[in-house]
């Protein structure tokens, strides 16, 4: 196979002749199984072979990869987030302690602000990825169409719940500032 296409006059000039080895079909839409099969079976019973391929299926390692790396990332930021105003409001949290605030209260103020923080982050982020591909594929938005459902509910809804959590059963102890008195 020569490492460069040839128009029809250097073959000719060259005294060469074209014949067919293959063809390549392009569907409108995805094959279903049975008309692979389907074709399949046709091409082996004519002594030819097929191949066909779908531009997603390669996709799935990266992606469960990708959800998982940015949940890591964003579980560990939203972390530094919250435990830096838990740091601001330390004088607040030893007013709500003094006027009664039970270990319920407190963890849950920290888990509210966890969860909305990373359900904010979520959702920015999905929305600017959204964006970011409908502009790179604003001529042909087809590859488009397979959207990642799972992935995405998981990051949505999963993300936000994971840092709650996090966020109410790390935020249990009272800390250690609250035995001392403040040198102010």
């Amino acid at each position: 196979m020569p490492n460069a296409f040839l128009i029809p006059a250097a073959l000719h000039r060259l005294g060469w002749h074209t014949i067919t080895v293959g063809w390549f079909v392009q569907a409108p839409h995805d094959l279903t199984a049975v008309q692979l099969t389907a074709a399949r079976d046709l091409a082996a019973a004519n002594g030819l072979v097929t191949q066909a391929g779908d531009r997603q299926d390669g996709l799935a390692t990266l992606r469960w990869a990708s959800v998982a790396g940015g949940a890591v990332l964003a579980l560990g930021v939203l972390a530094m987030t919250v435990g830096t105003i838990r740091g601001e409001a330390a004088d607040e949290l030893r007013t709500r302690t003094a006027t009664g605030a039970t270990t319920t209260i407190r963890r849950s103020l920290t888990a509210v602000t966890a969860g909305f923080l990373a359900l904010a982050g979520v959702l920015l982020g999905t929305a600017g990825a959204y964006a970011i591909l409908l502009a790179a594929y604003a001529d042909d938005r087809s590859p488009l169409t397979h959207v990642p459902y799972i992935p995405l509910a998981l990051t949505l809804l999963g993300l936000p719940v994971a840092a709650a959590a996090t966020a109410w059963l790390a935020a249990g102890r009272e800390p250690a500032s609250m035995t001392r008195h403040l040198l102010t």
